[in-house]
């Protein structure tokens, strides 16, 4: 894993090909079906394009549209392994309805499939990676398959631009603030997306549990479960605050006076200014942020920070 994050940067230089690109129809508005690490680059494409006519599923089949909004549509079957069963479904599905689909992975029974009924497909390098720590070569082949070239060649200069390893020596810090705590990870809902990518990698790369809020919704039931006064140094959580430069005056006061209550309280707190999330760059500084912190929380604990065991035992008991 430490070898992924360091190399990440690397990640933004592939150039995805479409096969089968003539037969691709192209679309404005699109669904990206996928599970687990394998949405977290569409999430993050919301997050930088919150204007962006892109709905993300994560289910069986597809979403619950009418038929003409379907139609209206690039259905994007969006998996890592290529052996996923709900996008495998998503993609059957609208292969079936014969909607405008694409299909991205690394290989397994989606891009099988594609080849099959002669359906556009993405085929994306196999890393060493876990799909969450492979999302560089995931949100460029996003990006390809949506005909973003714009958007395409700023994600391309990331690799010179993103240095993972300048973030090192601040990860190994809050991974030893975190210590044993469960993380709670809160953003404004611009930013949600950000702090999931947090939940994410402190559950699979460090096998701990946590959670994810936003404002303003949390103000208005969640902050009142940590209302009681703690003793210094007792407390089971630690909470994470993500604030990027562009936030919301009212939702800037929200996190300001939480995290005065929460201190209060001997609730140990941190705000974390990580730009504007507007921009591509800060997004991703974020996401390798939490790839280091999860990654040195799992050292600390003698946790295996590249496999998830009980997943794929899952889905072997699933495949049965």
């Amino acid at each position: 894993m430490k070898e992924d994050i360091l190399n990440f940067s690397a990640q933004f230089s592939y150039k995805p090909k479409i096969e089968n690109a003539g037969k691709l129809q192209t679309r404005r508005e699109f669904i990206v079906a996928g599970m687990g690490g394998s949405h977290l680059a569409a999430d993050l494409l919301r997050t930088w394009q919150p204007d962006l006519p892109l709905l993300i599923h994560s289910d069986y089949n597809l979403p619950n549209l009418p038929k003409g909004k379907l139609k209206k549509s690039l259905v994007i079957a969006n998996s890592y392994s290529g052996n996923t069963e709900e996008t495998l479904s998503a993609f059957n599905a609208a292969l079936k309805a014969n909607l405008p689909l694409i299909a991205v992975g690394t290989g397994g029974k989606l891009i099988t499939s594609a080849k099959k009924n002669g359906i556009p497909f993405i085929q994306t390098p196999v890393a060493r990676a876990e799909p969450r720590a492979a999302i560089g070569y995931n949100f460029v082949a996003l990006l390809k398959a949506m005909n973003l070239s714009r958007d395409l060649k700023e994600a391309h200069a990331l690799e010179k631009s993103l240095r993972p390893e300048k973030l090192e020596s601040i990860g190994r810090k809050m991974a030893q603030e975190i210590g044993g705590k469960a993380l709670v990870a809160y953003s404004s809902e611009r930013n949600r997306a950000l702090a999931y990518n947090w939940k994410i990698n402190m559950n699979e790369t460090a096998k701990s549990p946590a959670f994810v809020n936003v404002f303003p919704e949390l103000n208005h039931n969640e902050m009142n479960a940590f209302a009681k006064k703690i003793n210094k140094g007792s407390s089971d959580f630690y909470f994470l605050i993500l604030k990027g430069k562009n936030e919301q005056a009212r939702i800037e006061k929200r996190m300001a006076i939480l995290r005065e209550i929460l201190s209060q309280r001997n609730w140990p707190v941190k705000e974390m200014p990580f730009g504007d999330s507007g921009e591509l760059q800060d997004i991703f500084h974020c996401v390798l942020l939490s790839m280091w912190t999860s990654y040195f929380v799992a050292e600390s604990r003698g946790e295996d920070p590249d496999h998830t065991p009980i997943i794929e035992e899952f889905k072997k008991r699933m495949a049965a």
